[in-house]
């Protein structure tokens, strides 16, 4: 019998909108003056755990601020807002007795008081009434008004033999190991087997349901279950299991983050549960022989977070966390217990934090599940790594814990009442003297020099990762450690650095840290360097490198120039909507006088001390630094002049290289003034002969092409700059 998902779908839609259908909506508006009503309403539902009789709750609890909706409640059609009611879920109506098997409704409605408020960000996704102790099968937010919200708490089924069933949520996700399945050219089940007393499997047998529903199966994208596989369909592999007795699906947890089937590669799940059925479909879009069943990806490591939105705060909240295509947050239910919640602050006796108390210790919470597709590995990553970093805080300590399929890691502090949430420490750029190597013709060590606050140098005597990662030894371009040096091979020396936690350099989040300088080695010639920032060990490692020649050993660093001044000529603003990649592609075509070659450049906003990326694209309005670097040094009084934009600063660097930054804004309006060649602010004598000049050959223009172009046709001719004679003795205006 074929079936099409979509119509399953449908047909759980149309029941979820019987359900609302119950209600209809109405609204005023709250005073400003108004308290606001704490959220969620938490009701214990356990005075009707085996009720036989829809009786409700005896004696709802009273909360300050809240009214329920009554048989006087003014709501339109009354009895179905009613709260502390069960209706019969086949025609909306209110029930007066449970019969065997049938669906039913219960509601809670709530009011707020004249003077107070419902918060003003409630949303039909907020958490806002929970009716806690029954095995409910779906909570469902019929309505989220200013003055009246309503929630439907759809109950399973009714069982004659035991009644109202109390609620025990299973715990999720449900883990199936799914290896076996890898490779494979042929439709095959796991031999999924039940778990006695708290859920079965469906077989089309010991159930009522068709087949459109068996577990263990493999079905094509139609519905049909199938035999064997063809290159190019789409295939699915279905789980679908009926809970037993009092257990049921905690409704805060999405029934695609409910079941798992590990170790394959799904393109996508789609699921549903209807409260007494819970089935997940596993897809292979594209099925290719050549491949069977693709095996699932690792996640990378680590997940890094930008945790400075926490920085300051005086209360607990979140950074609003989204998914990922690799991992998904655990939320509200996640394994049946609150204690893994996500993106959350918790007290140290583990309670979700709703202030901060000066003083007190807390912790930030992120527990990451896999997405289908995708897993954790755990085999490479020890205690002593951190698989989640959460950057830009000052953290105590961090731990972290695997579980159900993911993980999750805990960020503690103690809370200070007058700088709430600690900002992190940022270690300075670390330099090293390595003069005492120079000229060496074998491997040479330096003493591991004593390190400022916030890190520590990696060591065999320091840190577990001191075989893998020591500072000052020299490697050859294969990473093994050497003890004599062959002409003409390539080496490295190596400085690796922890940073305590809390402490942190200022890298991206992906760790590329190689055009930063944060750690240098002074006085050598190195012919390039490369550096790694791994967020699981917190530490930083830079690799020097040199071509070993004989004749001259370790090289020396070579004795750079020193100058008076240094003028930079040629410089153009870059253009909006330009790349940083485009701007800099004509950088070297410069004038430096007197001429030293550029060896670097980076562009920064201003403010700012991360270099920009190729392709970012820089816009109107924004004001950047150029920074350039010189194999020269700048004598104490020196100048250094441009011919676009402002010298902000002019550094000499480790006596090895001038640091200059040259400051601009982008603008739409021109930069600058027709007729003003030399830049100085106004049309004088001076301009229209140095564009003579320029005409005849005899001098090369600093200013915009454009300045120059007196009579506006695109080019520098001789109307240019006898019109711009003309302009000067005031028988020609400039257009």
């Amino acid at each position: 019998m074929k079936r099409h998902f979509s119509r399953r779908v449908i047909s759980m839609l149309l029941t979820l909108l019987m359900v609302v259908s119950l209600f209809s909506a109405f609204a005023t508006t709250a005073t400003a003056e108004a308290t606001i009503i704490d959220l969620p309403l938490i009701i214990n539902g356990s005075a009707m755990v085996g009720d036989d009789m829809p009786n409700g709750i005896y004696n709802l609890p009273q909360i300050e601020g809240i009214e329920y909706c009554d048989e006087d409640c003014d709501c339109g059609n009354p009895e179905h807002y009613w709260s502390n009611r069960w209706y019969n879920q086949s025609d909306t109506s209110v029930a007066t007795e449970f019969v065997d098997g049938e669906y039913y409704v219960y509601i809670i409605t709530i009011h707020p008081k004249a003077g107070y408020a419902f918060p003003s960000d409630i949303t039909e996704s907020s958490d806002l009434i929970y009716v806690t102790n029954v095995a409910w099968g779906q909570k469902v937010n019929a309505i989220v008004e200013s003055d009246c919200i309503c929630v439907a708490f759809r109950y399973r089924y009714y069982d004659a033999d035991n009644g109202v069933v109390g609620g025990e949520n299973i715990s999720a996700p449900i883990s199936i190991d799914g290896t076996a399945l890898r490779e494979i050219t042929q439709p095959t089940s796991l031999g999924l087997e039940n778990l006695t007393s708290v859920y079965t499997h469906c077989d089309g047998v010991a159930c009522s349901c068709s087949d459109a529903y068996l577990s263990d199966t493999w079905f094509d994208a139609f519905g049909n279950v199938v035999t064997e596989f063809e290159e190019g369909e789409e295939y699915f592999y279905q789980v679908t299991i009926h809970f037993e007795g009092e257990y049921t699906l905690n409704p805060n947890i999405l029934p695609k983050h409910a079941i798992n089937v590990t170790g394959i590669a799904w393109d996508y799940v789609v699921a549903n549960f209807d409260g007494r059925r819970l089935y997940a479909e596993f897809h292979i879009e594209n099925y290719d022989p050549t491949e069977g069943i693709p095996v699932r990806y690792s996640a990378d490591w680590p997940c890094v977070f930008d945790g400075k939105n926490l920085g300051g705060l005086n209360t607990p909240m979140g950074l609003g966390l989204e998914d990922a295509e690799e991992y998904y947050h655990c939320y509200d239910g996640c394994n049946n217990s609150y204690w893994w919640t996500s993106d959350t602050w918790f007290t140290s006796d583990d309670k979700v934090a709703t202030e901060f108390i000066d003083g007190e210790r807390y912790y930030y919470q992120i527990t990451l599940h896999a997405q289908p597709g995708y897993y954790f590995d755990f085999e490479y990553i020890s205690q002593d790594q951190i698989p989640i970093m959460v950057t830009g805080i000052k953290w105590d300590s961090i731990s972290w814990t695997e579980h159900f399929d993911g993980v999750s890691a805990s960020f503690y502090m103690t809370y200070d009442a007058e700088t709430g949430v600690p900002f992190a420490e940022i270690v300075d750029p670390i330099v090293i003297d390595g003069s005492s190597m120079a000229g060496e013709t074998t491997p040479t060590f330096i003493d591991i020099p004593e390190a400022d606050e916030g890190y520590y140098f990696c060591a065999d005597i320091d840190c577990d990762f001191g075989r893998d990662w020591p500072s000052f030894i020299w490697y050859d371009y294969d990473d093994a450690p050497v003890t004599e040096f062959i002409d003409g091979e390539t080496y490295y020396f190596q400085v690796a650095v922890h940073t305590e936690v809390g402490y942190e350099f200022d890298v991206t989040e992906d760790g590329d840290v190689t055009d930063y300088d944060l750690i240098r080695v002074t006085g050598i010639d190195w012919d390039y360097t490369r550096s790694w920032y791994d967020y699981t060990t917190r530490l930083l490692y830079t690799e020097f490198y040199i071509i070993y020649d004989a004749s001259v050993g370790i090289p020396a660093l070579k004795t750079v120039d020193t100058v008076e001044s240094l003028a930079i000529s040629g410089l153009t603003i870059p253009t909006i909507g330009q790349t940083v990649d485009e701007y800099f592609a004509n950088i070297n075509a410069l004038t430096v006088t007197p001429n030293y070659r550029i060896a670097d450049g980076a562009l920064f906003k201003a403010g700012e001390e991360r270099p920009l990326p190729g392709n970012y694209v820089l816009k109107e309005g924004e004001t950047y630094q150029l920074a350039l670097a010189f194999d020269v040094q700048l004598a104490a009084g020196g100048t250094v002049t441009v011919n676009k934009g402002k010298v902000v600063s002019a550094t000499n660097i480790d006596g090895e290289w001038l640091d200059i930054r040259i400051e601009f804004t982008l603008s739409s309006d021109p930069d600058y003034t027709v007729g003003d060649i030399n830049g100085n602010g106004k049309i004088d004598a001076r301009d229209y002969l140095l564009l003579k000049r320029a005409y005849f050959g005899t001098y090369t223009l600093t200013c915009a092409p454009e300045a120059a172009d007196v009579n506006g046709n695109g080019k520098i001719d001789a109307r240019d700059y006898l019109l711009l004679k003309r302009a000067y003795f005031g028988t020609y205006v400039i257009k």
